[in-house]
């Protein structure tokens, strides 16, 4: 579960920085 949040989070913060 935790892996997911932080799979999440990466993949949010690096759509974001795009």
């Amino acid at each position: 579960m935790a892996k997911d949040i932080k799979f999440s989070a990466d993949a949010r913060a690096s759509m974001m920085r795009g």
